[in-house]
């Protein structure tokens, strides 16, 4: 929701930049489904996710 309003401020919406090619999300939550395996809910941060987009996730 707060992601949602900020955008629709003129002032915040003209600082956004999205580059090219690049994204950023939050992990939220890792779970596992039956039939899907080890899954990932995530926040997007940053940019767009395209199919085919090779996702690297960092662990502890």
């Amino acid at each position: 929701m707060i992601v949602k309003y900020s955008l629709t401020l003129e002032s915040i919406a003209k600082r956004i930049r999205v580059k090219e090619g690049v994204f950023r999300c939050t992990v939220m939550e890792v779970k596992m489904i039956e039939g899907y395996g080890t899954t990932i809910d995530c926040m997007l941060v940053d940019g767009r996710i395209k199919k085919d987009d090779t996702i690297v996730v960092l662990g502890f």
